[in-house]
């Protein structure tokens, strides 16, 4: 598998880069922000790669830092998320606030990435809140500052509630006022209590 490409840029397309690596010619699939950041035709660029093989494809994704690339393979790990999906994702919202959007439940923040719907951000919230989770943990130069992280209480919650057929934001919001009024960590409790609220909003 092919892991880095270091070489000369020989073009860039709206979603691609070429790259000559010792006499060969490299396609490298990228987002906007890794495109942008390299340089004009001649110079010279440093890729990390994803190699994705299928039956009748060989491609290459590639990224500018460790963070978009730990993020892109949280992204395909997700049902129905390949790797264009996911590039197109990282296109339209840098790694960093992917983070933060998931970390938060900000569906609205995902829903604006190319191809992204409600429903598929909402999704997305709910299959990659424990990755992202545990790659927060590994990463120490993640900026945390931007939005709080919910409580495991209100997680738990939450995910309890989506389970049951609410929609994610409705979910959260219930979740959150619950764990706020009561406190404490008695799930079944505060899932009841959580379940009233939305009845009778």
């Amino acid at each position: 598998m092919i892991a880095r490409i270091t070489g000369t840029v020989l073009e860039k397309g709206v979603d691609h880069v070429i790259v000559d690596a010792c006499g060969v010619g490299y396609k490298v699939f990228a987002s906007l922000g890794t495109l942008s950041m390299l340089p004009a035709p001649g110079g010279e660029a440093a890729l990390r790669v994803h190699t994705n093989v299928a039956e009748t494809a060989f491609d290459l994704y590639g990224f500018g830092d460790g963070l978009e690339e730990e993020v892109f393979r949280c992204l395909i790990g997700a049902p129905n998320i390949g790797c264009k999906k996911a590039m197109q994702i990282l296109s339209g919202l840098p790694a960093s606030e992917i983070v933060a959007a998931v970390r938060s439940g900000d569906v609205a923040s995902l829903a604006r990435a190319h191809g992204v719907g409600k429903k598929t951000a909402e999704r997305l919230v709910v299959e990659l809140r424990d990755r992202i989770a545990a790659l927060v943990t590994e990463r120490k130069d993640i900026d945390d500052s931007r939005r709080p992280r919910p409580t495991a209480v209100v997680d738990h919650v939450t995910s309890g509630l989506v389970g049951l057929g609410f929609k994610l934001e409705q979910a959260r919001s219930a979740a959150e006022a619950t764990v706020e009024e009561i406190g404490g960590d008695d799930l079944p409790a505060l899932l009841r209590d959580a379940l009233q609220r939305l009845r009778r909003a």
